[in-house]
């Protein structure tokens, strides 16, 4: 009986991942601009210049309180804290809200910022709950960028490359092109084509060597390929049951599509050079798809068999309409 319990107790506080992953103290590192004196949970720390301030607080829901003193002038700053990335693991669908539960009953849900960063000057004394981006790494203001996967993507494949432009440190403007590539299958045989984008970037957070930002995207495609697509033949009253017959043929395909999509990125400074850019978006897509060498009158698509699932009949199917567009890509880039 008694060995059960023990075990019910285990396997209960093993189905949580913060209260295992997350210890009970989190270890905090205090930058500041310039020469101060600390007072954390009673302690006075004189924080020498360009050295930081190392210590362990015990984690709560709670702010952590700080008080700041430069000479005369003396502030109150309230750290908050934050539900760490170990906490909404619980929703894996193994361990659902289990895990929640018992993080709760543990406490171990909460931690403090690893880094802060205190800033005073005649303004007052203010703080970050991150060290903000050396500004050494935006004083080059010029991207160029390649997207590896676009060569792979059995879809559109194609060559794109990017030219982005900082404007201060705040706002960005990006043009691109890309250049349609083949690709064995009923979406890019034989194609050719271009793609051009625009996109308008706002930075809104830098930090360390990381700057995530939201942006506007706008995209025109021009693309032609080959398609082999199941044909019906109709009398010349349209009816293609009397007399009818289907046959299959390679069908040159004309897409002209509009595209706008609002995306969160984040560029990732490796060096102060080479950054990694990754990015996902939502938008929606006017596209306009033709068949150039099937006959309207005689050559209808044959669409009795096709499912909602028929990625290949809904992309290749001849029509003008607005479907929603996903994008989820990275980009290498060059610093200049």
């Amino acid at each position: 009986m008694k060995k059960g319990f023990l075990l019910l107790i285990l396997i209960f506080c093993c189905t949580s991942c913060a209260t295992i992953l997350t210890g009970k103290r989190s270890r905090i590192q205090i930058h500041t601009n310039k020469n101060v004196q600390l007072i954390v949970e009673g302690d006075t720390i004189d924080r020498a210049e360009n050295k930081p301030v190392y210590m362990e607080v015990r984690n709560n829901k709670h702010p952590l309180p700080i008080v700041v003193k430069d000479g005369s002038n003396q502030q109150f700053l309230a750290v908050g804290s934050h539900k760490p990335f170990t906490y909404w693991l619980n929703a894996i669908p193994i361990i659902y809200f289990t895990g929640f539960l018992v993080d709760e009953i543990s406490g171990r849900k909460w931690r403090y910022p690893r880094k802060i960063y205190i800033e005073s000057n005649e303004s007052g004394i203010s703080f970050l709950p991150y060290m903000p981006m050396d500004s050494s790494l935006l004083v080059r203001k010029n991207k160029i960028n390649f997207t590896p996967l676009s060569l792979v993507n059995g879809y559109h494949p194609a060559w794109e490359f990017g030219y982005e432009r900082l404007h201060g440190t705040s706002r960005a403007t990006q043009v691109s092109v890309s250049l349609f590539r083949s690709w064995n299958n009923d979406f890019a045989r034989n194609s050719k084509g271009f793609k051009l984008g625009l996109e308008e970037k706002f930075f809104f957070r830098s930090q360390d060597r990381m700057r995530v930002y939201g942006s506007l995207s706008l995209e025109y495609w021009h693309k032609e390929h080959d398609a082999l697509l199941n044909l019906l033949v109709v009398d010349a009253q349209g009816d293609p049951a009397i007399p009818w017959r289907t046959f299959s043929r390679l069908t040159t395909i004309r897409k002209q599509f509009i595209g706008i999509v609002p995306r969160i990125g984040i560029q990732q400074y490796i060096t102060p050079r080479l950054v990694l850019e990754g990015y996902f978006g939502v938008g929606f897509r006017a596209r306009k798809v033709q068949h150039l060498n099937r006959s309207p009158f005689t050559q209808h698509e044959d669409d009795f068999d096709w499912f909602f699932t028929d990625v290949e009949y809904l992309s290749n199917r001849e029509t003008k309409n607005i479907t929603p567009n996903f994008d989820l890509n990275f980009r290498i880039a060059w610093v200049f």
